[in-house]
């Protein structure tokens, strides 16, 4: 039978590999990129002619992720203390240095630079405009500004991401509440919406790690800046997470 100790002590570990799989984003990516050289290299000089953009291409491309790895350290600089975490704060027999990574976290840390474009980037307006809009305008029609006081009524976004949707309706007047269960894009959300400074101060290359359904390695190289509003305009505003 677990005790509430195992449960915390589990996911206090949970936590820490998440951490960890953050931070391990660089040497992951590099070895997925050295595979590919490996296998460009077993061919014979005649083909490898073939393919010199190719591997020239994939240069570039290492250079992108060191740029998406130099974000890394920003975002856990304060991962330590979000929710004021007692499960990184609190003395169990797990260190860092004690747990691993995760198996799917490289897939999960590259979806947050994704979502980082569409939540939070210029270039992502319009599919917040098709995804948010027609919730957004569902709930104004429902709670006219002249009818009630927006400021009591308590909305709940589950799954809220990096917090966009949760954001936008705050902006109107309601209460809000974002409720999100996967740590990745809450320690990201948590950067963002406590410790952006500046506008367009991060830059991210979301697309760097998708090899299909690309016009180009140039569209592959694609980056966008981030965050489009300052957060002092947060404070204004009723929401949590």
């Amino acid at each position: 039978m677990h005790t509430d100790k195992d449960v915390v002590s589990e996911e206090r570990k949970y936590f820490l590999s998440v951490l960890q799989t953050f931070q391990s984003y660089r040497k992951q990516s590099m070895l997925r990129i050295e595979y590919k050289e490996k296998c460009l290299a077993s061919l014979t000089d005649h083909h490898q002619k073939w393919l010199v953009k190719y591997k020239n291409d994939l240069e570039a491309f290492k250079k992108c992720i060191d740029k998406n790895a130099n974000y890394i350290p920003i975002v856990m600089e304060h991962a330590n203390n979000i929710f004021e975490n007692v499960y990184s704060n609190e003395n169990t027999s797990h260190s860092e240095t004690e747990v691993g990574t995760l198996s799917e976290g490289l897939d999960k840390v590259q979806s947050v630079f994704k979502q980082l474009m569409r939540d939070w980037s210029s270039l992502g307006a319009k599919e917040r405009m098709q995804c948010y809009d027609p919730i957004i305008d569902e709930i104004e029609l429902e709670f006219p500004i002249a009818e009630c006081a927006r400021d009591e009524i308590f909305i709940l976004v589950p799954g809220a991401g990096l917090g966009r949707l949760a954001f936008e309706i705050a902006s109107r007047g309601f209460s809000c509440q974002g409720n999100e269960f996967n740590l990745f894009m809450l320690i990201v959300s948590f950067h963002v919406l406590n410790h952006c400074k500046v506008v367009n101060e991060f830059e991210v290359y979301p697309w760097i790690h998708q090899y299909c359904n690309n016009l180009s390695a140039e569209t592959q190289m694609l980056s966008v800046r981030y965050l489009i509003l300052l957060t002092i305009f947060f404070e204004r505003i009723n929401y949590c997470f």
